[in-house]
């Protein structure tokens, strides 16, 4: 029997932590911060697994199975702090949620284009009126 796993496994298991850890970074930061916070956010995501790797063994030999209820008393008050605390889990849009950090400058730069020239609409912020 063949034990192995699969290539679409591995390749699966390999690619999604990844995209799920860069791809809320990448949306929800601006374009001339998006070096330093994914440098940050590398650093940060660097020190955990050295925790993971390090620290956790040698809870484990020294309290053994009770080291799980202290990781689930710090998951627990890691849900809490997100649920409480970060605003982009307030069920908000992009675009209100870009206005909290960026300012309502950027938002209506996004919305709204800056362009001067009238559309053939006759609507100079790009967007077309909806015809009933």
């Amino acid at each position: 029997m063949n034990t192995r796993p699969s290539s679409l496994s591995t390749t699966s298991s390999t690619i999604s932590p990844t995209v799920l850890c860069l791809s809320p970074t990448l949306e929800i930061t601006p374009f001339a911060m998006r070096a330093k916070v994914l440098a940050l956010m590398n650093f940060f995501v660097s020190c955990s697994l050295i925790f993971n790797q390090y620290v956790n063994t040698q809870a484990l030999d020294g309290i053994g199975w009770k080291y799980y209820l202290v990781y689930l008393g710090w998951l627990i008050f890691e849900s809490f702090f997100v649920w409480k605390f970060v605003i982009e889990t307030k069920n908000l849009t992009l675009e209100e949620t870009s206005r909290l950090f960026d300012g309502t400058d950027a938002v209506d730069e996004i919305v709204f284009p800056t362009s001067t020239e009238k559309l053939p609409s006759g609507r100079k912020d790009g967007l077309d009126e909806r015809k009933s």
